[in-house]
């Protein structure tokens, strides 16, 4: 009786077994009757294969056969090209959101297939030979290409609109450099995507950073995609501004030299340190870095003010002004420098009160810094009318100090 039942039971499962690999088979015929004319795509056959193939990656006989993935990758294929067909006929439009999940689809599928082709059955055997598992190895592979590179493409779309959903996309897409099936395919412009992959997967987190651990777990990942020939310089950019708001100044200004050495076609880098360099009173290093990035941009005026700046503050006041002058003279716009230059000239001034001839002198040299300063800047007059009505009011000239008088309380 129990040999009996054991047979009984030895039938269902083998009952059960046939039944899907029969849906299998059948699912593989669907596919190659819906695809016989490759300009009328059946596709409610391939809606029919595809329902079969779900059950089949479900069921423990039919589920660890790459034969089942590599077809249920073949009608998202059709899918994909389905939904390319139409944006070309639409005029570039489409539905986004299902083209992506579909390449995600299809590079998850295809690596199934390629797990369970090269995965030996309970008998320690392969189900294909080994030129048949390579040939379909190097074909999953070339279909597969594709979408996984649109896997990034998805991830730069969704940044921002759903950050969330752009993880996923991330991490399936991070989760091929260690899949078998592209452990071959590697290249120059897939490691730069990996780089570039980095720097979207921070921004997405830091969309959802809430919590000081939120953020401190940005700093390794902006820290791989300073790497990226893309958006390195912002990841410095990123990882400057989470040490500013840490108090770790010195980590600062090391990502900071680094953001200068990686691009030295940027001003930011330079600029934010030489400020953070005068304000702790370091002008030996903030004078350097002026010469520096005045031979590296000698069209922009700020090193140069930068530099009468730090001679002012230390009451090097003739030196001040010829570099202010120098300033004024880069662009020939800059206001500010020339008002600079007149307020050197005006302590020039007021240092020689007791020598008459050498003060009045140099309030008159101040006043031409002035009025070149109004004449570039007419609405501003925090740059020069004040220090007009002082000085003609000091060379006790009534009449021009009268058109001043207004600004005496600025």
């Amino acid at each position: 009786m129990k040999k009996a039942l054991f047979l009984v039971a030895l039938m269902a499962v083998g009952t059960a077994s046939f039944a899907q690999k029969s849906a299998l088979t059948k699912a593989k015929t669907l596919i190659q009757e819906a695809s016989m004319d490759s300009r009328n795509i059946k596709y409610d056959k391939l809606e029919e294969a595809w329902t079969l193939l779900q059950g089949c990656m479900q069921d423990p006989v039919t589920s660890v056969l790459g034969d089942t993935y590599s077809n249920a990758a073949r009608v998202q294929t059709f899918y994909m090209s389905k939904m390319l067909n139409e944006r070309a006929a639409n005029n570039g439009q489409m539905d986004m959101d299902k083209f992506f999940d579909n390449q995600m689809q299809i590079v998850d599928l295809y690596s199934k297939a390629n797990k369970w082709d090269n995965t030996p059955n309970a008998k320690g055997k392969f189900v294909l030979k080994d030129e048949e598992r390579q040939k379909n190895h190097n074909f999953y592979q070339q279909v597969a290409g594709g979408p996984r590179s649109n896997l990034i493409i998805a991830a730069s779309n969704l940044v921002n609109s759903d950050p969330n959903r752009c993880l996923k996309f991330l991490d399936q897409f991070f989760g091929t450099f260690d899949d078998p099936l592209f452990a071959e395919a590697s290249s120059a412009a897939l490691d730069s995507a990996k780089l570039d992959a980095y720097y979207i997967q921070a921004t997405a987190m830091k969309a959802n950073a809430k919590t000081a651990e939120d953020t401190t777990a940005l700093i390794p990942v902006l820290e791989k995609s300073m790497k990226s020939a893309n958006y390195g310089v912002m990841a410095c950019s990123d990882l400057m501004t989470i040490y500013k708001s840490r108090g770790q100044m010195d980590k600062w200004m090391q990502i900071c030299d680094e953001g200068m050495a990686m691009d030295p076609t940027q001003k930011f880098f330079p600029k934010v340190k030489l400020e953070q360099l005068v304000n702790n009173k370091k002008y030996d290093e903030a004078m350097k870095l002026c010469d520096l990035l005045n031979e590296r941009f000698p069209d922009d005026d700020y090193a140069l003010y930068t530099k009468g700046v730090i001679n002012f503050t230390q009451e090097k006041y003739a030196d001040a002004v010829t570099i202010f002058k120098q300033a004024a003279e880069v662009t020939g716009t800059n206001a500010e420098a020339w008002s600079s230059a007149g307020t050197c000239t005006w302590k020039i001034a007021m240092d020689n009160r007791a020598k008459v001839d050498v003060c009045t002198k140099y309030i008159n040299e101040a006043i031409g810094y002035f009025k070149k300063a109004e004449e570039l800047a007419p609405d501003q007059p925090r740059l020069w009318g004040y220090f007009l009505y002082q000085a003609y009011t000091s060379l006790k000239k009534p009449a021009e100090a009268a058109k001043y008088k207004q600004y005496k309380d600025m």
